[in-house]
């Protein structure tokens, strides 16, 4: 992934882009606009990355699986029945 600058009307805009190749030819693909300050695109770039290694850690981590914390409560396994 990178930073794309586009000038539109003479003001300048930050976009985080990533490229692929698809049947032989390269895609770029715009994933988040960053804003028009370039240190503060930069902030939002490392701070996307992180957020996405992070995604992509708890997805394929074999201890936890997003679906296992996922699962609805259930008061049966909670609360004991009792007769009265």
């Amino acid at each position: 992934m990178f930073i794309v600058k586009k000038t539109i009307n003479n003001n300048d805009y930050f976009y985080l882009r990533d490229s692929k190749r698809v049947d032989g030819k390269v895609k770029a693909t715009t994933i988040a606009y960053l804003g028009k300050d370039l240190k503060e695109a930069e902030k939002k770039a490392a701070s996307f990355m992180k957020n996405l290694k992070n995604k992509k850690f708890l997805k394929n981590s074999p201890d936890k699986k997003m679906e296992d914390t996922k699962k609805p409560f259930d008061k049966k396994d909670f609360v004991e029945e009792k007769e009265f």
